[in-house]
This record gives C-alpha cells, sequence and structure tokens, in this order.
C-alpha cells in the first residue's frame, strides 16, 4: 500500500475531501516523527510502539583493502507490535503457513502470494 492509497483509504471511510484526509495523515506522519525525535518513544495504543535507538560507534574492517574504517554512532526507529497486533501477525502466519503447505498459494512474477486454488463457476 502506498500513501495514497492510505489517503485513499481515509476520505472513504471518513467522508473526508482526499485533500483534507491527505493533510490528516501527513499531520499523522509528521507529529509521530516530532514524538520519536523530542521523546525518543511513542506508544500508539492497540497498535505498537516505536523507540528511537542508537546503534554504538564501532571499528569495522573493510575486507577488499583491509583498512579499519570508524563508523560513527547512528540513530533507527524499532517498531514494535502491542499484543494485540501480536495475535493477527500470529493467525495471518498459521493461515499462510497451513495454505503454502496444501500447494494453495503460489509466488507471482511480482513477488506477491497468490492462490493456485481457481473459483469454480456452477
Amino acid at each position: 500500500m502506498l500513501k495514497f492509497d492510505l489517503v485513499d483509504q481515509v476520505a472513504r471511510e471518513s467522508s473526508l475531501t482526499h485533500k483534507a484526509a491527505g493533510r490528516a495523515v501527513n499531520s499523522l506522519e509528521a507529529n509521530i516523527l516530532k514524538c520519536i525525535f523530542k521523546d525518543r518513544r511513542i506508544w500508539l495504543s492497540g497498535f505498537g510502539t516505536f523507540k528511537l535507538r542508537i546503534r554504538a560507534a564501532r571499528i569495522a574492517r573493510n575486507p577488499h583493502l583491509n583498512v579499519a574504517i570508524s563508523l560513527p554512532p547512528r540513530f533507527w526507529i524499532q517498531f514494535s507490535p502491542s499484543p494485540k497486533v501480536k495475535k493477527k501477525l500470529l493467525e495471518m502466519s498459521r493461515d499462510h503457513n497451513s495454505r503454502t503447505e496444501r500447494g494453495d498459494l503460489l509466488m507471482s512474477e511480482e513477488g506477491k502470494w497468490k492462490s493456485k486454488v481457481q473459483k469454480r463457476t456452477f
């Protein structure tokens, strides 16, 4: 799903115009990032937690030149899903695994899973 698709879905479900839904999604995105960078953590009830994490500075080695390289500290955002989201992911995994074990799903050329079972019309 692209951001455009998300805006479109928000517009349909909330009876907002496409422009107003776009502003709402942009505002949500900006405020989430602002909270992460200010407080280093944001908790969205029922969805999960975003945390700003720091990877420490370290010395790495270039294998081609066999030279030590100093890497600076790096920031990254970690997401931890809520128990509700974890439960949904587990259900999806079980369904997906049972379908692939039976051979009902095939990988399409675009890299997406599609059903091998054809719908029968009578």
